[in-house]
């Protein structure tokens, strides 16, 4: 939760920064910690939006929670608004 605000202040206006995580209802997930030595940290949608929410000021930011094309994977997309509106 510490790294996204940092990160944000690196975003320029109309910029956006976009992460990911493994979905909590990934499938695979017990084939790549055990195979792969990969221990996944799996969040739900709802997790990412309490990411977004603690970590930026959503008067500041647009933000969207969406899902790749396998569903196996979920986005956290935000872009710091430019222009007048966001120096109010």
């Amino acid at each position: 939760a510490r790294l996204l605000p940092r990160a944000m202040e690196l975003v320029k206006p109309d910029g956006e920064f976009l992460f990911a995580n493994f979905r909590d209802e990934i499938t695979t997930d017990g084939y790549m910690e055990t195979f792969m030595d990969w221990p996944l940290i799996l969040r739900s949608a709802s997790d990412m939006w309490d990411i977004i929410n603690a970590a930026v000021d959503k008067n500041h930011v647009d933000a969207e929670v969406y899902y790749g094309s396998n569903r196996n994977i979920v986005y956290g997309k935000i872009r710091k608004r430019g222009g007048p509106e966001a120096l109010a």
